[in-house]
């Protein structure tokens, strides 16, 4: 995910999070709820300097919620 940050009419942006799940419908169109879009995502954090995911800290944090 990405965050536009304007500042003095200058637009930038940055990284906000991480998407984990993201729309899914369901085969069977008689289970899927229309309009319904749902994307689950988790803050910044968890990315690490090289790009990889803190696993760690992001089970811990899924725990806790």
């Amino acid at each position: 995910m990405l965050s536009v940050i304007e500042y003095r009419r200058l637009r930038s942006w940055a990284p906000a999070g991480v998407i984990y799940r993201g729309l899914n419908t369901p085969s069977n169109r008689d289970e899927a709820v229309a309009g319904l879009k749902i994307v689950n995502a988790r803050r910044a954090y968890f990315i690490q300097p090289d790009g990889t995911l803190d696993m760690q800290s992001w089970d811990s944090r899924r725990e806790g919620h």
